[in-house]
């Protein structure tokens, strides 16, 4: 994952780091609608933990990475999901 910068939103982060072709390929890569992927980018928080470890996977970056500095998944990843990770 490229350095975060502290003002970096989740969604720059994706559109940074990511390729233009795998970027305008996440809605297969992630089995998501477009609907679904962009309001990931924009709230992240409501993510669930399979897909930050997708996202993490992509951006080359840990799972406790992103849900540490872009709050991905704060919604609806639970305590014991967290502490699983490696």
């Amino acid at each position: 994952m490229s350095t975060v910068n502290e003002n970096q939103t989740f969604s720059q982060l994706v559109k940074s780091t990511l390729t233009k072709e795998v970027y305008d390929n996440l809605t297969t890569e992630l089995d998501l609608t477009a609907r679904k992927l962009t309001l990931l980018k924009r709230n992240p928080e409501r993510g669930t933990i399979e897909k930050a470890v997708q996202f993490a996977q992509l951006l080359e970056c840990t799972t406790k990475q992103l849900i540490d500095d872009f709050g991905f998944g704060l919604d609806g990843i639970s305590v014991g999901d967290y502490k699983k990770l490696s």
